[in-house]
């Protein structure tokens, strides 16, 4: 049960762990007696950050930059800039999933409450990020406004807080890139 549940971390459903269309997230299956209501519960509190991650790696493929990928779309530098932010919250999500998983080969089978322990910060963190980028797309901020609207966001769990100042870290790299264009070659 536990490799399965890993994979749905990373965005892989499977017998187990099945996309809720009606519900936007990630859970147990209904119909599945093989768990326990303890069991059910604790996956289905750890589940939805393997939906998150799928959305996530969709802005991400979104805004990304490659060499060939932006014909018939506008390079947006900083959505970009963000973009890669939000994949560097993922691949310390991966990271940890990936200790998870070797730490269950190494040592055996670990109670699911040591998952949810381990991989609280994302629950925390990653929801509201979701919902910072829902935002941003609604509102369609781009360019400064989104260097702006980022420096201004401010949230009560330092966790979000650390994420967000990481977010805009990056897209701020953009804007000073521009800005030592413009002084150095004026364009």
């Amino acid at each position: 049960m536990l490799p399965e549940l890993f994979l749905a971390l990373l965005g892989f459903p499977g017998d187990i762990l099945v996309w809720s269309e009606e519900e936007n997230t990630m859970r147990v299956k209904d119909g599945f007696d093989l768990l326990t209501a303890g069991e059910r519960d604790q996956i289905n509190q750890i589940a939805p950050l393997g939906w998150l991650y799928m959305r996530f790696q969709a802005y991400i493929d979104e805004y990304a930059v490659q060499w060939g990928s932006t014909a018939g779309r506008e390079c947006q530098m900083y959505r970009a800039a963000l973009a890669q932010g939000v994949a560097d919250l993922l691949d310390e999500y991966t990271a940890d999933v990936t200790y998870l998983e070797q730490s269950v080969l190494k040592d055996g089978p670990v109670p699911l409450s040591v998952v949810l322990l381990h991989l609280q910060k994302y629950l925390i963190c990653m929801p509201p990020i979701y919902s910072l980028l829902q935002t941003i797309e609604k509102k369609k901020i781009k360019g400064c406004q989104l260097l702006d609207y980022l420096a201004r966001y401010h949230s009560g769990v330092p966790v979000v807080t650390d994420v967000v100042q990481h977010m805009l870290v990056r897209v701020r790299n953009v804007f000073l890139k521009q800005c030592v264009g413009w002084m150095i070659y004026g364009t």
